[in-house]
């Protein structure tokens, strides 16, 4: 969350502080407000230096309620309705406040005041994560944070990665991924592009690459069915959550793939519909997936083309094949040879 350090501090002292006293189920001689002013004393002197440290000078209680807490050279900050016997969640989001938890995502992050209440609001949700939970848990789905060491290197290089993959499938770290290509085009591709995905495709599968695409129809399709047909694995990045995936026409593929062709892949939560916004983000980690882009038919404005784009943004190789110049498929890609 880039919180601050002082910020940080107060919340890991409420937290560990609420969890004494509710487990412990007493309340200390001396009343609440004298047992927070030790405790607040003994995390800086033995649990503090561990993190922040000399930060938390006093914890505020009143009507044994937490208020706030005193931090050296910030002053007192706001813990609005936080209580003793209130869960970790509840005293994350109240100790630092939702203005303040706002202010972070606009100063930091420059989101408009509309997204940051969005996301506010979504993590206060607790039964929007739970439902979260228990499809991941029933569905047997892999979560892959930018912190974790299984999360794609290539990934991890692109301007602002996705923070969460979700995926079904093989994992990424597989060695049937060491090479990655990404093969895109249009959704209205005809027989030619066809012809060529069936020329190269195969060859690249028996070089050791796995195909990369946005499981759409058209290219995109034909690239992954073409890869399982010659023996070999492919990864689809979808503009959806992995249970809601789109085109509903390749829920079969999709399918296939998961069981024992590759991975699907998703940066959003598993109910996310495919919403017109989402497809850009996804042709980035398609990019930002693979070591080179091949684009086979494109029209002038064609999404393949904004992946293409991404790849060159971030430095990987650009590929794409030529075509018939009486053809409004073969725009793009010339535009690509073009320039």
């Amino acid at each position: 969350l880039g919180l601050p350090s002082y910020r940080a501090s107060a919340l890991v002292t409420i937290i560990l502080y609420r969890d004494h006293i509710s487990k412990g189920g007493y309340y200390p001689k001396g009343g609440m407000q004298s047992f927070a002013d030790t405790f607040a004393k003994r995390f800086r002197e033995y649990g503090g230096n561990l993190l922040m440290p000399y930060l938390v000078e006093k914890i505020i209680v009143k009507d044994n309620a937490v208020r706030g807490i005193e931090v050296r050279n910030h002053g007192f900050i706001k813990a609005k309705y936080i209580v003793s016997n209130a869960d970790v969640t509840e005293t994350f989001f109240t100790l630092i406040g939702e203005s303040h938890f706002q202010c972070d995502f606009i100063n930091k992050f420059n989101f408009s005041d509309t997204v940051c209440r969005n996301i506010v609001d979504g993590l206060a949700n607790k039964d929007l994560l739970e439902k979260e939970l228990e499809l991941i848990e029933k569905y047997k789905i892999d979560i892959l944070s930018f912190l974790d060491s299984e999360y794609p290197s290539e990934l991890k290089q692109i301007y602002s990665p996705p923070t969460v993959l979700y995926c079904k499938g093989l994992p990424l770290t597989s060695s049937y991924y060491s090479k990655r290509l990404a093969v895109v085009g249009a959704r209205k591709a005809n027989c030619y592009a066809q012809m060529v995905i069936n020329d190269i495709v195969p060859k690249l599968v028996k070089s050791g690459y796995s195909i990369v695409s946005g499981g759409a129809k058209g290219v995109d399709s034909m690239a992954h069915k073409t890869a399982l047909v010659a023996r070999g694995k492919t990864i689809v990045v979808l503009g959806s959550g992995l249970m809601c995936p789109y085109p509903e026409s390749n829920k079969d593929l999709f399918r296939q793939i998961a069981k024992d062709g590759g991975t699907l892949v998703s940066p959003f939560p598993l109910l996310t519909p495919p919403l017109k916004n989402n497809f850009p983000a996804r042709n980035r980690i398609i990019a930002g997936l693979s070591s080179g882009c091949l684009v086979v038919q494109a029209a002038k404005r064609s999404g393949a083309l904004i992946t293409a784009q991404f790849a060159l943004d971030e430095g990987r190789q650009v590929f794409a094949i030529p075509g018939n110049i009486h053809d409004e498929l073969s725009i793009g890609c010339h535009d690509i040879i073009k320039n």
